[in-house]
């Protein structure tokens, strides 16, 4: 306690000082008159400089704060050019893209397009071959014809007439049952369920 004393006496005195210099009438608005005093002599200094010059201080602050902003607006134009670059390069990118996507399905199509063409070419030429040998075929056999009839017509004896078959049942032969046939069924033949149970019931 009593080695803090000094440092307490002091720090009391300083403090005293100081409320007693900046509590004194006048001391503290004398300096404040004489800093607005100085701060207006460099203005008007200022403003006669510029003046004198055919300038103004908003002309000058304008030229300054554009000289301080030149590099933010120079690095954002460069920024907007870059972009309009890239964006500008994407699109033609993309366009080529586009041709080129469109160039290779023109190019499939085109092919699609010759292959159906060949198809249908080899079966046209298919179609034509047959339909030519089918005519070939039909005058080969008509001529064949033609020529068997001359023949015949010219030489008969070498073409015998075969003898016809008789009529069914004109010899007299009969079916299982007893019934003859090639003849019409009459009297109680002439029922066709009777004509048809004595068919089914025929002995085995």
């Amino acid at each position: 306690m009593i080695a803090r004393r000094p440092v307490f006496a002091a720090l009391g005195l300083v403090t005293i000082a100081a409320s007693f210099l900046f509590s004194t009438s006048g001391f503290a608005t004398c300096d404040i008159r004489k800093t607005w005093s100085r701060y207006e002599h460099d203005r008007m200094s200022l403003e006669s400089f510029f003046e004198s010059c055919g300038r103004t201080i908003e002309e000058t602050r304008g030229e300054a704060r554009d000289a301080l902003l030149k590099p933010y607006r120079e690095w954002k134009e460069k920024k907007r050019r870059e972009e309009e670059a890239r964006i500008a390069r994407e699109r033609a990118e993309t366009a080529a893209a586009g041709k080129r996507e469109m160039e290779r399905l023109r190019g499939r199509l085109e092919a699609d397009k010759e292959k159906l063409r060949e198809t249908e070419e080899r079966n046209r030429k298919v179609d034509e071959d047959s339909t030519r040998a089918r005519k070939k075929y039909e005058l080969d056999k008509m001529r064949r014809e033609e020529e068997k009839a001359v023949e015949r017509f010219l030489h008969p004896e070498k073409y015998p007439e075969k003898p016809k078959t008789p009529p069914l049942g004109s010899t007299g032969e009969r079916a299982p049952g007893g019934i003859r046939l090639g003849v019409r069924p009459t009297g109680s033949n002439a029922d066709l369920s009777d004509l048809r149970n004595r068919v089914l019931n025929l002995p085995r």
